[in-house]
């Protein structure tokens, strides 16, 4: 989504190591990230006042775009076990920071939130990741 993106902070990987470098996530691969999938890594402007202590000037959006179905399936179940493990049915939990974190896959996309203030800023940037990749799909214009 283009609304309160910071383009200046926009990055695009393919491994996991060149990722660690711009995010330190994990000291595995819990991605299954590879010269065959595509990601972006994208912070944006917070949507009102974050509390004391939470987020780090923005959620960060990330989407890795997988070869397959099952690829993206496989990186969203590890990468769950291994950084998301108190995470709910919908794939949502608050970090030991006070931080709030999602992942989710749709079809072979794989969505990721980190560094929201909020459950509700999680909410609303996967629910915007979501309706921005339809309407690209469906070949509609992205204001």
């Amino acid at each position: 989504p283009r609304q309160g993106l910071r383009t200046s902070q926009l990055i695009y990987f393919h491994d996991w190591t060149y990722l660690n470098t711009r995010y330190a996530l994990a000291d595995e691969n819990l991605l299954h990230l590879g010269r065959d999938t595509e990601g972006v890594l994208a912070r944006y402007r917070p949507a009102g006042r974050a509390p004391r202590g939470a987020g780090t000037g923005g959620p960060l959006l990330m989407l890795v775009r997988y070869p397959s179905t099952g690829r993206a399936a496989a990186g969203l179940e590890t990468f769950l076990a291994g950084y998301l493990s108190g995470a709910d049915r919908q794939g949502i939990a608050r970090q030991p920071d006070g931080t709030w974190a999602a992942a989710q896959r749709d079809g072979n996309l794989v969505v990721v939130v980190l560094d929201a203030a909020g459950r509700c800023d999680v909410e609303r940037l996967m629910v915007e990741a979501k309706r921005t990749r339809d309407r690209q799909e469906s070949g509609d214009r992205v204001p």
